[in-house]
């Protein structure tokens, strides 16, 4: 991209459009076949070829397309105030002095080493990069993998779910390790070699966040969760999902009324026990851990789940709960505390207040008349 920004920006030089495509062996003449190939994206490969050939334009968000705009932007920039010789020398520069070097892969493992390795000694990749790569190796059809894997949103935590689903079926209430540690351990490694098996877990838990319905009652309690500072509440209710819900025939996530009427339950109890925690000054991650390993494992294993939570309130936590409360010192759980008494409220309307919260709201802060 670097090199056809530069042969569009200078006009005069066909050297470099020789670093772009391939010669043809009898005539000599450049062909529209491309030096620079990839397998992996198929729409990067699109997109490359546009750039290079100057094809129309297909899909301008492109992040192929936007590096070569970004590119040319900051060529002209740096043009604009120094002579030709200057930008012919640059280029002379990046010609005759840049050495790019491939390396050639005998088997899959090697490259996914050889990836691994290089980009820690850049810009750290995120742990879903290095996870994809390793799912990206041992998948069987390796373009369905990506247009799987590109209609997900928020890899990361979507990665960090599965864990503690794993982290559940284990029956594992040790301390926390790194995504890329966790995935690597021994009795995971070997499950996260079924791409299949990964990725329909990683659809699952992609479609309960975006598209899961149970109803008004669950859309407020989990807007009303989503308020608090920290998102370990969420993994036991993910386990649940993921153990009693599946994928139909539509690819949509379905409870059976039984389930989901045992969901409610254990939302509602989520809804207390964190912001009763909370409140008490004992809410924060490291102190709501514990528990949530204890709900979710119990969840998993068919266990008196909510028991946990509710063993896990001590007495200090009451007094301290109804002292803070009294004097209304709440601090950062004032905005779930307020939709709650407004769920609470028995004149609420459970359908408007969860169109309320669908939409942009705000909570106004009274003072008291002096």
């Amino acid at each position: 991209m670097l090199i056809k920004a530069l042969y569009d920006c200078a006009g005069t030089w066909p050297t470099l459009e020789e670093c772009l495509k391939i010669r043809e062996p009898q005539t000599g003449k450049l062909t529209n076949e491309l030096r620079v190939k990839t397998h992996v994206i198929a729409d990067d490969m699109r997109a490359l070829e546009e750039i290079v050939l100057n094809k129309s334009i297909t899909n301008a968000k492109s992040n192929f397309i936007q590096n070569f705009e970004y590119f040319k932007e900051k060529i002209n920039e740096w043009r604009k105030d120094r002579a030709a010789k200057e930008f012919d020398n640059l280029i002379s520069v990046i010609l005759n002095q840049i050495v790019i070097l491939p390396i050639n892969c005998e088997t899959t493992d090697d490259a996914l080493v050889i990836f691994e390795t290089i980009n820690n000694r850049g810009k750290p990749l995120d742990d879903s990069d290095i996870l994809k790569a390793k799912l990206y190796g041992t998948a069987k059809d390796k373009e369905q993998f990506m247009k799987e894997w590109n209609n997900l949103k928020d890899h990361e935590e979507i990665f960090r779910v599965f864990m503690h689903i794993l982290r559940a079926q284990a029956d594992d209430k040790n301390k926390e390790i790194g995504l890329r540690k966790f995935f690597d351990s021994e009795g995971v490694r070997e499950r996260f070699r079924d791409c299949e098996k990964v990725m329909q877990t990683l659809k699952i838990i992609h479609k309960i966040a975006t598209e899961f319905d149970g109803g008004d009652e669950v859309f407020c309690l989990w807007r009303i969760m989503n308020t608090y500072p920290n998102r370990y509440w969420n993994y036991p209710l993910y386990v649940f999902l993921h153990k009693h819900g599946k994928l139909n025939v539509r690819d949509e996530f379905e409870l059976q009324d039984r389930r989901l009427n045992e969901f409610k339950v254990l939302l509602k109890e989520t809804v207390k026990y964190y912001f009763f925690k909370g409140v008490a000054g004992r809410g924060g991650a490291n102190d709501v851990k514990e528990a949530v390993y204890k709900v979710y494992s119990k969840i998993e294993s068919n266990g008196d789940y909510l028991q946990e939570y509710k063993s896990d309130i001590k007495p200090i936590d009451e007094i301290e709960f109804s002292v803070r409360l009294e004097a209304n010192r709440v601090g950062r759980f004032s905005k779930g505390l307020v939709l709650i008494g407004a769920y609470l409220n028995p004149r609420q309307n459970i359908e408007n207040f969860a169109k309320l919260l669908s939409e942009k709201y705000d909570i106004e802060h009274i003072l008291p008349h002096s």
